[in-house]
């Protein structure tokens, strides 16, 4: 285990094997932990899928890969990986119970609100950095989230036009990350 995580120090997270596609097994595969603590998919498109879907499913008891995988048509190691994420936007409990705030966006009400307590939850580096990220130009948070994690802007220009389009909007329906 020791070796696996010398080995992927200094990759990319591209380059990183995804926790997800083992199961989420931790002693088979390794996710790195970036600077700043920012949550990152190894695939485009799979939270947005995710949000989408479960504005319409049923609030499960526990949201679990079952659930990502037969409720809501979401399978695979990036898939599999979306959990995580859900969970440090305050979406789900530590043991994958959703809270308040899953249920508050699941609302129409309520979902901008929600979407954006749970950005400022994930991201809160970036917020603490520019209190108006939402609204920043995607040059300027390519240059936050450089700064932050210390990576190669190269690498941020895969995801980054989503991230911006959901920091920018987040009380649309569409979420786009």
């Amino acid at each position: 285990m020791a070796k696996k995580i010398e080995d992927n120090e200094n990759k990319e997270p591209s380059e990183m094997p995804d926790p997800a596609a083992n199961g989420g097994d931790k002693q088979t595969a390794v996710q790195r932990k970036i600077p700043g603590n920012l949550p990152y998919l190894t695939a485009s498109g799979t939270l947005k899928k995710a949000l989408d879907r479960l504005i319409e499913a049923q609030r499960p008891e526990r949201f679990s890969v079952d659930f990502l995988e037969n409720v809501l048509k979401l399978s695979g190691g990036a898939a599999r990986a979306t959990i995580p994420v859900l969970k440090k936007m305050n979406f789900l409990g530590s043991d994958g119970t959703p809270t308040e705030l899953y249920t508050k966006f699941r609302t129409d009400s309520g979902r901008g609100m929600a979407a954006w307590q749970g950005l400022r939850s994930a991201f809160q580096e970036i917020f603490r950095r520019s209190e108006y990220a939402h609204s920043a130009e995607e040059s300027k948070l390519k240059d936050i989230i450089v700064e932050i994690t210390g990576l190669k802007s190269t690498i941020l220009s895969q995801w980054l036009s989503a991230a911006h389009s959901t920091l920018s909007n987040p009380t649309s329906r569409q979420i786009s990350i």
